[in-house]
C-alpha cells in the first residue's frame, strides 16, 4: 500500500499513530514536501523521497515546550553549518534558510547566547511597510461614516474633501488590517463604537 505525508519544518511527519524524524543526510531542506510511504503488513512501512528510501526513526510527539526547543535546535544546527562551511551563502542554500535570517540568528547568539533564539512575542510590533497610524485612523473613520462607498470612492473623496492622498489599494489594505473590508463589518464596527 502506498500513501503520502507532508514533511513538517523540523523534518518530521506522522504516520499510523507514530511520529517520525528523517535521519537521512539531505543536501537541501525538504520541509513542506510530500514523501511516499510504502506499507507492507510484515515489515511495516518505509519512507521514500524522489525515488530514494529515507532513514527514519520514531520519536515522541513533542509538546509545545519541546517544539520551541526543536526550533532552537534547528536554528543552532544552521549556525553550526555556517561554522562548518565557513560561508553563510552556502549554508543558506543547503539549509533553505535565508541569509538575512542566518545573520539575524548569529547576531542574537552573539548578544544573548542560544536562549536569545527563542521566539519573542511582539504583539504591538508595527510592520515597517504599514501605513502611518494617523492616516489609517482617517481612512477608518471616513469608512465608518460612509460604509456604502467602495475603496476607489473612499480614495477619491478623501483626496477631494480632506486632502488626504491614499490609493484605493492602500484603502483596501487598511480595511483588511482593521477587519472592516465589507459594508456589514463597517456598520457593525460603527455600532460597536456608538454603544461603547
Amino acid at each position: 500500500m502506498k500513501d503520502h505525508r507532508k514533511i513538517r519544518n523540523d523534518h518530521t511527519f506522522s504516520y499510523g499513530n507514530k511520529f517520525c524524524l528523517i535521519d537521512s543526510p539531505l543536501k537541501h531542506s525538504i520541509a513542506n514536501q510530500k514523501i511516499e510511504i510504502r506499507n507492507t503488513s510484515k515489515k511495516g512501512f518505509t519512507a521514500h523521497f524522489a525515488g530514494r528510501q529515507l532513514k527514519v526513526s520514531e520519536v515522541i510527539e513533542p509538546n509545545k515546550v519541546t517544539i520551541q526547543e526543536l526550533e532552537i535546535h534547528k536554528k543552532l544546527a544552521v549556525l553550526a553549518l555556517v561554522g562548518k562551511l565557513g560561508n553563510v551563502s552556502a549554508a543558506s542554500r543547503q539549509s533553505g534558510v535565508s541569509r538575512d535570517t542566518i545573520y539575524r540568528h548569529l547576531k542574537l547568539v552573539k548578544q544573548g547566547g542560544p536562549d536569545a533564539l527563542k521566539r519573542q512575542e511582539t504583539p504591538n510590533l508595527r510592520h515597517k511597510n504599514r501605513s502611518d497610524a494617523e492616516l489609517e485612523q482617517i481612512v477608518i473613520d471616513f469608512s465608518l461614516e460612509t460604509p456604502h462607498l467602495g475603496q476607489q470612492q473612499v480614495s477619491l473623496q478623501l483626496k477631494a474633501k480632506k486632502n488626504v492622498d491614499v490609493s484605493s489599494a492602500g484603502v483596501r489594505y487598511i480595511w483588511l488590517s482593521e477587519d472592516v473590508n465589507t459594508m456589514a463589518l463597517c456598520v457593525q464596527r460603527a455600532r460597536s463604537a456608538e454603544s461603547a
